[in-house]
């Protein structure tokens, strides 16, 4: 499956920071259910996602959005926060956000 992911900071928070991840799915086939893995060298606060369900263990993470499909040529956008310092470079963001299991 053809895919890219985008991440921006959506808000600098006192203690933390506050991000949007975008999802898009760039071919010609829409998928009913999927989950994101990405590598992520921050802490996710689970309770913060705008929606959908996160795992992570250490720095991968699984980010399911149950009954959202992804549609061809289409997007899934979601915000979560962290509650460390903000991205300081690019070495910071999201790494490896390459596998797309779908059933």
């Amino acid at each position: 499956m053809d895919f890219r992911v985008d991440l921006a900071i959506v808000e600098r928070l006192p203690k933390g920071c506050r991000f949007g991840l975008t999802l898009h799915n760039l071919s010609e086939k829409s998928h009913a259910n999927w989950q994101l893995h990405f590598v992520f060298e921050r802490f996710i606060t689970p309770d913060s996602l705008s929606q959908g369900n996160l795992a992570q263990v250490g720095t991968f993470c699984s980010l399911n959005i149950e009954g959202t499909p992804l549609y061809a040529n289409n997007h899934v956008y979601v915000e979560f926060c962290i509650a460390t310092a903000p991205f300081k470079s690019l070495h910071d963001a999201l790494k490896k956000p390459t596998s797309i299991l779908t059933a």
